[in-house]
């Protein structure tokens, strides 16, 4: 069985023994699909929506600033570590040496996140763009919702025979 997504599409097999568990608890298992699927779409455009936001970008650079003053050119904070690993697998570098630099890194990484208030800004920015998804699709975040409680009631039923 196929249910599309926003980036392509979830398989399954109706036939599967696992199906057939999850249906035992879940319900219909293309309806339970279908709609975990719009959820998981729409949790996916928040991230896309907050990753792309300027006031994002903003901190990063900040961030990047911030690092640079502490002697480390870096421009992402995901990938920053990326620079210690390469000098290790390079044989510039020991592991011993490396776990210093991580260490070091790191300090520097969450000093410099809370120094330019990355933190609250991205709890502003997600939470705007979780209120713009849920007013815009609050129907099928509903209707996600009602699948779970009827589930947790099937599972109660289940675990207590």
């Amino acid at each position: 069985m196929e249910i599309k997504t926003a980036e392509g599409a979830s398989y399954f097999s109706r036939s599967a023994c696992r199906t057939y568990a999850d249906e035992q608890v879940q319900g219909d298992e293309v309806q339970w699909m279908s709609s975990q699927t719009r959820v998981q779409d729409l949790a996916n455009e928040v991230q896309r929506a907050v990753d792309a936001d300027p006031r994002i970008a903003a901190k990063k650079r900040d961030w990047a600033e911030c690092m640079a003053g502490r002697g480390y050119q870096v421009t992402e904070p995901e990938t920053a570590p990326d620079a210690i690993m390469d000098k290790v697998r390079a044989g510039q570098l020991d592991q011993s040496d490396a776990r210093k630099q991580e260490i070091a890194m790191a300090t520097a990484d969450a000093e410099c996140v809370n120094a330019v208030g990355a933190p609250e800004v991205r709890r502003q920015v997600m939470a705007e763009h979780e209120k713009s998804v849920l007013d815009a699709h609050e129907n099928d975040i509903m209707a996600f919702v009602e699948l779970q409680k009827k589930a947790v009631e099937r599972a109660t039923a289940l675990a207590a025979r």
